[in-house]
């Protein structure tokens, strides 16, 4: 093979395996919230001293509430270290409420504008997860469920 195709070749390959790479730094957008008991925050008063996940979920949203258990198990395991707070995009808190306390869960859960977060975090499909380091950057974002292991491999780089 020629130095040029050889070239070429390794080029190709280094932008066709960072195109669809999510981890690039940026500023984590602030946006108010709720939680569930009524308490007002926002995602940089959450971001205090520590990383941050988020997880951008729904009621009706198979995927999501699959993930949450898995999500509050971490929390529980990793909240020393990570602060958690699953964010529902339910039209309805009500909806949210009913469903954490059917399954038992002990997540911090909040609400917020919709279309703040939206424009933001990018909804368009949920869940989302969010891992937001200690300074408000973004270290990573998945769309999609992810099993136990794949969250805890997608919260390494704050661990």
């Amino acid at each position: 093979m020629s130095k040029i195709a050889h070239a070429l070749l390794t080029l190709f390959l280094a932008v066709l395996l960072t195109a669809g790479c999510t981890n690039a730094v940026s500023a984590a957008p602030d946006a108010a919230l709720q939680s569930l008991s009524g308490e007002s925050t926002s995602i940089a008063e959450l971001n205090q001293g520590k990383p941050l996940y988020l997880n951008f979920w729904a009621s009706w949203c198979g995927p999501c509430v699959s993930e949450l258990p898995d999500v509050d198990a971490l929390a529980q395991e990793y909240g020393d270290r990570i602060t958690f707070a699953a964010i529902s995009v339910d039209d309805n808190t009500a909806d949210a409420r009913a469903y954490i306390e059917r399954a038992g869960l002990t997540l911090k859960v909040y609400t917020g504008d919709i279309n703040t977060l939206n424009s933001g975090y990018d909804l368009s499909a949920i869940p989302v997860s969010v891992l937001i380091d200690p300074n408000g950057n973004i270290l990573a974002r998945h769309v999609g469920s992810m099993s136990r292991s794949e969250l805890e491999e997608f919260l390494q780089p704050a661990l």
